[in-house]
C-alpha cells in the first residue's frame, strides 16, 4: 500500500523499483518491494513482501499483490486488482475486476464467512478504489502540492474502508542516509465492512490512525517514505530504504 504514490505522469514507459522494511517495537519483521510501470495514460504496479527475523515466531506471511489502471488527467481508474499470499501458511487469494466505477469480485479464499468477518455493503463497492490505486490518487492529489488532503473509498475484496489525510506539516526528515523536507500527515483508516476478531497483525477497531511522509521528488512525485502507526504488537513503522536517482548511502 505505501509505494504507490510513487507513479509519475508521462508517456514513456518507466519502471520504479522501492524497497520498504518493516519494524516493530525497533525490530525488523518484514520487508516489501513495489514495483510501478507506466506507459502512456496507464499504471500496473505490483507488490510483494514477506515476513523476516522475529516475526518468523508468529507463522509464514507473504504477499504479492498487483493493480492496474488508467489515469486520464489526474483521475485514477482502476480497472483490475489481485492479491496471493500466505498467512499462517495457510493460502489466501482475491481478485477484483472493475465495471464502470463499480468493484466486483471474482475471487475472494478463504471467503468472508469462513473467516468470521463482517458484510460488506455493496455500495462500499461503488466509486471504491484499490489500496494501491486509493495511495495514487492521493500522490496525483494534494500531497504532491504539500497538502494534507483527501479522501478515499477503498475496496480490496476482503475489506472495505476509508483513507482520510489531514493535519499536514513540513519538515525535516532522514531516509536512506539523506536529510529531506517531507509533508507529514496524519492518515486515518475508517473500517466500513470486512471486519474481523483482532489478531497480532490486526485490530478489532473500527478507526485507526498512523503518521505518514510524503516527499517530492526531482519529477514532482510524491513518494510515501516513512509510516508510523500503532499495532497490536506494538509501534510499528514502515521505511523506504534508498532514494530514487540518489546513490545508496
Amino acid at each position: 500500500m505505501l509505494a504507490a504514490c510513487a507513479l509519475p505522469a508521462q508517456a514513456a514507459a518507466e519502471d520504479l523499483v522501492l524497497d520498504y522494511e518493516m519494524r516493530a517495537m525497533g525490530f525488523a519483521v518484514a520487508y516489501a518491494r513495489v514495483t510501478a510501470t507506466i506507459e502512456d495514460t496507464r499504471y500496473t504496479i505490483r507488490v510483494t513482501g514477506e515476513n523476516t527475523g522475529l516475526a518468523d515466531l508468529f507463522g509464514s506471511l507473504s504477499l504479492d499483490a498487483t493493480a492496474t489502471g488508467a489515469f486520464p488527467g489526474r483521475i485514477i481508474v482502476p480497472t483490475y486488482f489481485a492479491t496471493r499470499n500466505l498467512y499462517d501458511g495457510a493460502p489466501r487469494q482475491t481478485r477484483v475486476v472493475w465495471t464502470g466505477t463499480e468493484a466486483n469480485p471474482e475471487i475472494i479464499t478463504p471467503t468472508l464467512e469462513a473467516e468470521d468477518r463482517t458484510p460488506i455493503p455493496d455500495e462500499a463497492r461503488e466509486d471504491a478504489l484499490d489500496p494501491i490505486s486509493a495511495l495514487l490518487a492521493f500522490a496525483y492529489g494534494e500531497p504532491s502540492r504539500y497538502r494534507c488532503l483527501g479522501t478515499a473509498k477503498v475496496y480490496d475484496g476482503r475489506r472495505s474502508y476509508t483513507l482520510t489525510l489531514d493535519d499536514g506539516i513540513v519538515e525535516r526528515v532522514e531516509i536512506g542516509g539523506y536529510e529531506l523536507t517531507a509533508l507529514k500527515c496524519r492518515i486515518t483508516y475508517l473500517r466500513t465492512g470486512g471486519k474481523t476478531p483482532g489478531g497480532w497483525l490486526s485490530s478489532s477497531d473500527d478507526r485507526d490512525e498512523a503518521e505518514i511522509w510524503f516527499w517530492i521528488d526531482q519529477k514532482g512525485r510524491a513518494l510515501p517514505v516513512l509510516l508510523e502507526g500503532d499495532a497490536p504488537i506494538g509501534s510499528a513503522v514502515a521505511e523506504l530504504q534508498s532514494l530514487p536517482g540518489y546513490p545508496k548511502d
